[in-house]
C-alpha cells in the first residue's frame, strides 16, 4: 500500500484525489477502502472517507487506524494543513472513531441524508494540522 501510495502522490498535482484498499495486515483480508479527494494545493485541504465495509472487522479499532494513517500522510508529505469529512447523523460508530482521531464537528446539515426511509442530519467535520500532531 505504501508503494502505490507513493506512486499516486507524485500524480497528486494531476488529479483530483486517491482511493485505497485497506487490507488487514496478520492475513491481507481485503476489508473496505479510504480515500483523500478535492485536493486543493493553494488552500491545503482535502477531503477523506473510508469504509470497513466487512462487519466482521467492525468495532476492532480498524477504521481508527485507517483515519490515522491516512491524515498523518497527508499533514506530512503533502503539508496539508486542514482535512475534512462528512457523515451522516446515525454513523455514530464513525462519528466516535473521527473524534477519537481528533477530528470535530463543524457544521450539520439538517435532514440532507436519507437512509433506510428515513431522513438523517449530514454531519460536516474538520481537523487542522495544529490540532493533531
Amino acid at each position: 500500500m505504501e508503494a502505490m501510495y507513493n506512486k499516486n502522490l507524485e500524480k497528486v498535482e494531476k488529479q483530483d484525489g486517491c482511493v485505497f484498499s485497506v487490507y488487514t495486515a496478520s492475513d491481507q483480508t481485503h476489508i473496505g477502502v479510504c480515500d483523500y479527494r478535492d485536493v486543493n494545493l493553494v488552500t491545503r485541504t482535502a477531503t477523506i472517507g473510508i469504509s470497513i465495509g466487512h462487519k466482521d472487522y467492525w468495532n476492532k479499532g480498524y477504521g481508527t487506524d485507517v483515519i490515522q494513517t491516512l491524515v498523518c500522510d497527508l499533514f506530512k508529505r503533502m503539508n496539508l494543513r486542514r482535512i475534512q469529512l462528512d457523515t451522516w447523523s446515525g454513523n455514530e460508530r464513525a462519528i466516535r472513531a473521527y473524534e477519537k482521531c481528533g477530528f470535530s464537528i463543524e457544521g450539520i446539515l439538517k435532514e440532507n441524508e436519507y437512509v433506510n426511509g428515513k431522513y438523517y442530519d449530514t454531519i460536516i467535520m474538520g481537523l487542522l494540522r495544529k490540532n493533531s500532531m
